[in-house]
């Protein structure tokens, strides 16, 4: 009671002494970014944190298939991949990326969005996959092979990951230093001739080094029949540079998995088996969990000149958790966030700070003429600190910075970063 009550009083000084100081805050700085984006990426309510600068990257195609962009962890590069191609570039720079032919279909880890690339920790290079595939139609010809991209070089192979259960077909990097999660023999249905995966397997790589470190049977479904794939997965090293990881099935099993270790179900029930999006403390002990509220109603079909029926804009409310955090051991909810969706919302991973204080979660359609917002909240109780729009871009991924003094909401169109505006005080010595 004490630490929340402690985390309350921190929050509510802050929020009130910064009020005369986002006043004073300065000017942020624009590279690349029309008017009308700097201005969106105002903080929408006061805070501790202002907007430092905007960056919108030259030279990306247009579409949908375009990810979310990968800063490096010095902070002065970006990744974004596409369909067939990745763009590597320089934060602030007004110079096109360079520009990388990748052709790969589905080498996430079981569902999981996440794209299959991750930068080293020395920010020098890029860990990441290439693929065969048939060109229009994209399905698979061959299995997954881990690559490795200079900044200022082409794609080089590393060495060859490969386990009796079949071809590697997906890979989650877990930190800069070549560990991942990685899945054999899971998806003989996107290949070309199809083939059946006898023994799916999930391991824990070394992809630097081409080597399994462990390998155990995929989980099953409630069931012998199907087999089901991971639906999302969030990961981390430990103290001791092992990974731990915390997934669940695309049937709404929760597993952890500690490297050395055998996977373990936990306790977790976070409600109906939905769109979950979710983000391991950094302890190790607790998860946020973000839920998929939306509004419900008609999805119709809109083409030039064609007039809506009327159906199409009805939106039927919907409330509830938007968010809360589980005590993965226990499977105890500690706090939640409830809200309601007053038109059809998308959630995305929450993120939270280097030092377990503060997350950001991404917050449903309001009333109009209110959009999708990004929250920042306490970890202590979920109370809400401040309120930011969401950019305009295909995609995007909330990340703090290593301080934990600055964060940035990553977009293929607009990088924004924003700053705490006061310097934390220091605790009282205890007397």
């Amino acid at each position: 009671m004490k630490q929340v009550f402690l985390f309350a009083l921190i929050g509510a000084s802050m929020g009130t002494a910064v009020a005369a100081t986002l006043a004073a805050a300065p000017h942020p700085s624009s590279i690349g970014c029309p008017p009308r984006i700097v201005d969106q990426a105002a903080p929408v309510t006061a805070g501790p944190y202002y907007l430092e600068n905007a960056f919108c990257p030259s030279g990306l195609k247009s579409s949908y298939t375009i990810s979310a962009p990968l800063i490096s962890p010095d902070g002065r590069h970006f990744l974004v991949s596409g369909y067939d191609s990745l763009w590597i570039g320089a934060i602030g720079s007004n110079a096109a990326p360079r520009v990388i032919a990748s052709r790969i279909t589905v080498p996430g880890l079981g569902y999981s969005k996440a794209p299959p690339f991750a930068w080293r920790d020395d920010s020098k290079a890029i860990l990441g996959v290439r693929q065969d595939t048939m060109r229009p139609s994209g399905f698979t010809l061959g299995p997954l092979s881990t690559i490795e991209i200079p900044n200022d070089g082409e794609p080089r192979p590393l060495p060859l990951l490969k386990d009796v259960a079949g071809g590697l077909d997906g890979i989650f990097w877990v930190g800069g230093r070549g560990l991942a999660l990685a899945e054999f023999g899971t998806k003989g249905g996107y290949y070309r001739p199809e083939h059946d995966d006898l023994t799916p397997t999930l391991a824990i790589v070394d992809g630097r080094r081409g080597k399994v470190l462990q390998a155990v049977p995929m989980p099953l479904s409630h069931g012998e029949r199907p087999r089901t794939l991971v639906g999302d997965i969030d990961a981390r090293l430990d103290q001791q540079g092992n990974i731990f990881a915390l997934f669940v099935l695309n049937g709404g099993r929760w597993f952890e998995w500690q490297q050395g270790k055998l996977p373990r179900e936990t306790l977790l029930h976070p409600g109906p088996n939905g769109s979950w999006k979710f983000a391991l403390a950094p302890n190790l002990k607790t998860v946020l969990i973000g839920h998929g509220l939306s509004a419900s109603g008609v999805i119709c079909e809109h083409y030039s000149g064609t007039p809506r029926k009327p159906e199409c804009e009805e939106r039927t409310p919907q409330s509830g958790a938007v968010a809360d955090l589980w005590d993965v051991q226990t499977g105890r909810r500690l706090w939640s966030i409830a809200g309601t969706a007053y038109d059809f919302s998308h959630t995305y991973r929450p993120t939270i700070s280097p030092d377990g204080r503060y997350a950001l979660v991404s917050m449903p359609v309001g009333k109009r003429p209110h959009r999708e917002t990004i929250a920042l909240v306490s970890m202590a109780d979920g109370s809400e600190i401040q309120r930011f729009n969401i950019p305009e871009s295909y995609d995007f991924v909330l990340r703090f910075g290593q301080d934990g003094r600055s964060f940035s909401i990553d977009g293929s169109l607009a990088i924004l970063t924003y700053r705490l505006a006061e310097k934390r005080q220091k605790p009282a010595s205890a007397e």
